[in-house]
């Protein structure tokens, strides 16, 4: 297992990185941006075949002395909501893991509040996928566009970008999978 990426490059190059970059946030960051790659391919695909509208976006390329105040509103691919997403998906997914992680263990918490609320571990997965879920959901009805649509849209990324942050998990050692070392 390899708690930090600098670790690995230890152990293959003998090189010695000055910060430690940690695996599961490597990952969890991959996986974010594969998620997010993706997501936006199915979009293109969906907005250009007609099955997803657009969305409205101030025209800020209009030249303001030729029309008027400039600004006028012009319809582009959905696409463009996936980098707010993205965040939304991060910081969500973070904050409701924790909160999810802190509710399963109350008494713990009651214990050590600090200690829960800034350990680097017990991040609940569940608890993230209701946060990122809900502020997404939001985020794009009020964009007005097909839940549905974009969730079909975003399912590949999701599954691929969980696969993803899993690995990041089983680098990381945080007891998914049993270490056992051979005799």
């Amino acid at each position: 297992m390899y708690p930090r990426v600098s670790d690995i490059f230890k152990d293959l190059l003998g090189v010695e990185l000055p910060l430690p970059l940690y695996s599961w946030g490597a990952m969890l960051a991959v996986s974010l941006l594969v998620a997010g790659w993706l997501t936006k391919k199915k979009l293109d695909r969906q907005y250009n075949k007609g099955l997803i509208s657009g969305i409205r976006v101030k025209d800020t390329t209009a030249d303001k002395t030729h029309h008027g105040n400039g600004g006028e509103k012009r319809w582009i691919s959905p696409l463009a909501l996936v980098p707010n997403c993205i965040f939304f998906a991060a910081v969500g997914g973070i904050v409701g893991a924790r909160l999810f992680h802190i509710l399963e263990n109350l008494d713990a918490f009651f214990r050590d509040p600090a200690g829960m609320i800034f350990s680097s571990g017990g991040l609940t997965f569940y608890g993230g996928m209701i946060i990122a879920a809900t502020l997404i959901i939001w985020y794009i009805r009020k964009h007005r566009l097909s839940i549905p649509r974009f969730a079909d849209a975003g399912a590949p990324g999701l599954m691929l970008g969980y696969g993803i942050g899993r690995i990041g998990c089983y680098l990381a050692g945080d007891g998914d999978w049993a270490y056992i070392p051979h005799p």
